[in-house]
């Protein structure tokens, strides 16, 4: 008998039929196996359908989009498509170590209701080979450092109370980056927040081919958008000229429009 799910897990996917298997892969390896797995297919156009078919599991559902709509939506998708009161989110080119569901789980059952967010520490793995590892402490201006810098990290660091999130009204789709710096913002605004000391993740950085908000244009695009919707909070904790300075280096470095960095 398959137990009934304390968590949900959504992972969504664009091309990587061989990353999408890995990370499935590390949730069913879990040492906590009450969960439920969505994976939402934004309208992949190589062989990730088939991979995905070929997926056994009766835990695992899969959810596809006609045509591409970009990473929030694809986890917005995944979210209303499940049912658990706790929602896990995996990138498909990511991997979680065996013990994250549980030692997440197990701050959210020894916590008060208002616990929204618990994150772990990663492992973040470059193309050349080489790694560093970030450990979480807790902060008491947390909402503040979002602000500028997304100090919680990638969504697969993050497991959240279903209420919270439907609270806040999930992914901000209108982003085509930062979603996940201002999900956890808006969340921890409104809720408490911990974190597992530890590192439970394992991030895929500088290969960005198939991820589904990737390209520079986007990233500076979305950083742009996240300003004007949180510029008054910026104002008002004294923040605003850090996350322009911030921009203007993704500006320079990224995109090298050197007119944009100085504007910033």
């Amino acid at each position: 008998m398959i137990p009934r799910a304390a968590v949900s897990v959504v992972i969504p996917v664009f091309n990587r039929p061989a990353a999408v298997r890995r990370a499935v892969d590390t949730v069913l390896a879990q040492t906590r196996q009450d969960f439920e797995v969505v994976v939402v297919d934004d309208a992949s156009t190589d062989d990730t359908p088939a991979a995905l078919a070929a997926l056994s599991d009766p835990r695992i559902t899969v959810v596809r989009h006609s045509e591409r709509r970009g990473g929030a939506v694809a986890r917005n998708t995944g979210v209303r498509a499940s049912s658990a009161p706790f929602v896990a989110f995996l990138d498909s080119d990511d991997e979680w170590l065996p013990a994250k569901l549980e030692k997440q789980l197990d701050v959210f059952a020894r916590a008060p209701e208002d616990l929204g967010l618990v994150y772990c520490g990663v492992e973040r793995v470059y193309a050349d080979g080489s790694s560093d590892v970030s450990i979480p402490t807790q902060r008491d201006d947390l909402a503040r450092a979002l602000l500028t810098q997304n100090v919680v990290g990638e969504t697969t660091l993050g497991m959240v109370r279903r209420s919270a999130l439907d609270a806040i009204g999930g992914f901000d789709e209108s982003l085509p980056a930062s979603q996940d710096m201002d999900l956890w913002l808006r969340l921890s605004e409104r809720f408490a927040v911990a974190s597992v000391p530890e590192v439970l993740a394992r991030v895929a950085k500088g290969d960005d081919r198939g991820r589904i908000t990737s390209s520079i244009a986007a990233t500076t695009r979305g950083r742009e958008l996240f300003r004007r919707k949180h510029h008054e909070k910026m104002v008002r904790h004294g923040v605003l000229h850090l996350h322009l300075r911030e921009s203007g280096w993704w500006y320079q470095r990224g995109a090298r429009n050197l007119r944009e960095a100085r504007r910033c």
